[in-house]
C-alpha cells in the first residue's frame, strides 16, 4: 500500500521540478539582449538607434525657425563634417549667438534628415559653448548620414537649421564614400590628403 503512495508522490514531485527547469530557461532566452544591425540609409531606423541623454523624441518635422529671422538666435562654427565608426559618438558642438533680444540658450532640436521624428534637447548650461553628445548604435552598415538641428533660446525663439554630415568607418578605408552636402568635398578631400600626408 505504501508503495502505490509513494509512486504518485515521485512522479509529482518529478513534474514540478521539470517544469520549473523550463521556466528557467525560457528566462534566461527572454533576457537576452537582442543585438540589430542599423542601415544608416535608412533615417527611420537610424534615428531609433541613437541615444542622446535627456532628449525627448516627438514625431513630426524639426520646428520651423521663428518668423522674424533677423532677431532670431543664430547657430555659429558648427562642425559641418565628422568622422565616427558604430558605437562611437558624434557631438554636436556649436556656438550659440542669442537674437536681438539676446535670450540665452534654451535648449537644441534634432533630426536625422528624412526621419520621421526628432530630438528636443533642454539646455543644461546657458553658456554660448555648446556640445550634445550622440551615441550611436554597435552595430551599423553604410556610409553616412546627416543630423540637422536648430537651436532656442529660453523664449522658444528658433534659430535657422544647421547640418552636420556624419561619414561613418575609417577615412582611408572609404576614400570613395560620397560626401551628401557638395560643399563639404573640398573638406572631407584636405582631411583625407592630410592624412596621407602624416601616414608617408
Amino acid at each position: 500500500m505504501k508503495t502505490y503512495v509513494k509512486i504518485p508522490m515521485l512522479a509529482t514531485l518529478l513534474a514540478v521540478a521539470i517544469s520549473s527547469c523550463n521556466k528557467e530557461d525560457k528566462d534566461e532566452v527572454i533576457q537576452q539582449p537582442v543585438s540589430q544591425t542599423v542601415d544608416a540609409s535608412d533615417p527611420d531606423a537610424m534615428s531609433a538607434a541613437l541615444v542622446i541623454s535627456g532628449a525627448i523624441r516627438h514625431q513630426g518635422e524639426l520646428p520651423t525657425p521663428t518668423s522674424m529671422s533677423t532677431q532670431n538666435p543664430k547657430i555659429k562654427n558648427g562642425k559641418g563634417l565628422q568622422f565616427s565608426q558604430e558605437g562611437g559618438i558624434v557631438k554636436l558642438k556649436f556656438a550659440f549667438e542669442p537674437g536681438a533680444d539676446n535670450h540665452e540658450y534654451g535648449g537644441c532640436f534634432i533630426q536625422v534628415r528624412g526621419a520621421a521624428d526628432y530630438f528636443k534637447v533642454k539646455a543644461t548650461n546657458p553658456s554660448s559653448a555648446q556640445a550634445i553628445a550622440i551615441e550611436l548604435p554597435k552595430k551599423l552598415v553604410g556610409a553616412n548620414f546627416i543630423i540637422d538641428f536648430r537651436a532656442y533660446d529660453v523664449n522658444d525663439v528658433i534659430s535657422e537649421v544647421s547640418s552636420s554630415s556624419v561619414v561613418l568607418g575609417s577615412i582611408h578605408s572609404s576614400p570613395s564614400v560620397l560626401i551628401p552636402e557638395p560643399h563639404l568635398q573640398e573638406a572631407y578631400l584636405e582631411k583625407r590628403d592630410s592624412k596621407k600626408i602624416l601616414n608617408n
